[in-house]
């Protein structure tokens, strides 16, 4: 498809990651990151002018960006540019995660996951994606029998597909956004797992006690709310696993999670972000 406009916005450093999810949601195009001043300069192509100003309109809801604006520019193929520029991703110590057009090292059908970048978050290019994935596939493979994984926010299911590679009794990955269906549907069919199902629903929809692990790749604001919720979903002894948090917000969600009845077993961190393992605590 050719490009015709493109959207630029300067983001200072501490809301990078804000900005790169809000373009991750809301563009199926990619974007590039340049260096600025003030940080950084995120260049967004898009098709149509009334795209760039749906999605100029987004980035002017959040305050501390700078811009955005629309601009015209010489079309050329963009997107062949931004794929010769990207790389497969290593999501944990032997599952590999790309699209289907640019094969990993290691290119066995049970290492490799494909996934095409596009409205939905999570392609292993994250750090808070590298992190859940890999306490996901070290908690499957530590269960004593074939753990039953919820993957709450699923986004493009990578976390429910790298379950099921590591040897999940069923993974279930369930997400609020509609716009995230039609990629659950196609990364069903570019893998066929052994037994994973999407769903767009949220974590009212599950029943009791139905899963041995949740793992949850979601931003404070919205992943905090739904801790007593993984509880709920989680037989004795279960696991929790939180992504999607900062470093500076590791202590708030340990509180969060030991008022909801966990304790945490484990933590790790990547450049800015943390993820952490609990368990869920009977008496």
């Amino acid at each position: 498809m050719a490009v015709a406009y493109q959207v630029r916005v300067s983001v200072p450093p501490e809301s990078l990651d804000e900005a790169v999810s809000l373009l991750c949601r809301l563009s199926s195009h990619g974007f590039q990151e340049l260096p600025a001043p003030r940080g950084v300069e995120l260049v967004c192509p898009v098709a149509e002018r009334a795209l760039g100003e749906t999605l100029t309109a987004a980035l002017r809801a959040v305050p501390v960006l700078r811009g955005p604006i629309i601009e015209k520019i010489v079309q050329e193929d963009w997107m062949a540019k931004w794929r010769a520029g990207m790389q497969p991703v290593l999501v944990c110590e032997d599952i590999w995660v790309s699209p289907k057009w640019l094969a990993p090292p290691d290119t066995d059908s049970g290492r490799w996951i494909k996934i095409e970048p596009r409205m939905a978050f999570g392609t292993g290019h994250h750090e808070t994606t590298r992190l859940a994935a890999a306490a996901t596939a070290t908690s499957v493979r530590a269960h004593a029998g074939s753990p039953a994984v919820i993957d709450v926010g699923t986004g493009t299911g990578i976390l429910s597909l790298v379950a099921d590679r590591c040897g999940a009794g069923r993974s279930i990955g369930i997400d609020t956004d509609t716009t995230c269906l039609a990629d659950m549907a196609e990364n069903w069919r570019e893998n066929i797992p052994r037994a994973v199902s999407f769903a767009v629903a949220g974590c009212e929809a599950l029943a009791n006690a139905c899963g041995d692990i949740v793992v949850m790749n979601v931003l404070l604001a919205h992943s905090g709310p739904l801790v007593p919720h993984a509880r709920r979903l989680l037989r004795t002894g279960g696991t929790l696993i939180w992504s999607g948090l900062q470093n500076e917000e590791r202590d708030r969600c340990v509180t969060i999670a030991r008022d909801a009845g966990f304790g945490l077993t484990a933590e790790s961190s990547e450049g800015e972000w943390w993820c952490g393992c609990f368990q869920r605590l009977d008496q």
